[in-house]
């Protein structure tokens, strides 16, 4: 299983990978990025909590649903989880303007609260 680390490492290098994406012809994948690395951030905190991170998204959001201390980034992260669905099944185009707001709006703050939460700089 993987350890906190391992996820915020795994979260960083999604990001890189929105970074790389962002501004091209892949701009829906560029938000697929950013969800993964906000899936990571939770999961780092759910195995510091809990010692385990869910195993698939459903059991993933009901967590986050029920955990408080992730109720300030509920919303945030359901919509980039949407989001991602919308680019991967429902092939909604997406703009780089979209994107970079989905990430200042949703990511961003996911990102910040769990960084906080495990005490990270």
């Amino acid at each position: 299983m993987p350890q906190p680390a391992e996820h915020i490492a795994q979260a960083e290098k999604n990001e890189r990978l929105y970074d790389n994406l962002i501004g091209t012809e892949f701009n829906d994948w560029a938000v697929v990025g950013l969800f993964y690395a906000a899936l990571h951030y939770v999961d780092a905190y759910f195995v510091q909590r809990f010692g385990a991170s869910p195993s698939n998204h459903n059991a993933r959001n009901r967590l986050v649903s029920m955990t408080i201390e992730l109720a300030a980034i509920r919303t945030r992260y359901r919509e980039l989880y949407a989001r991602s669905l919308d680019a991967r099944y429902e092939i909604v185009a997406m703009s780089e303007d979209e994107v970079r707001q989905e990430r200042t709006a949703h990511f961003v703050p996911v990102r910040t609260h769990i960084r906080a939460l495990l005490s990270l700089t």
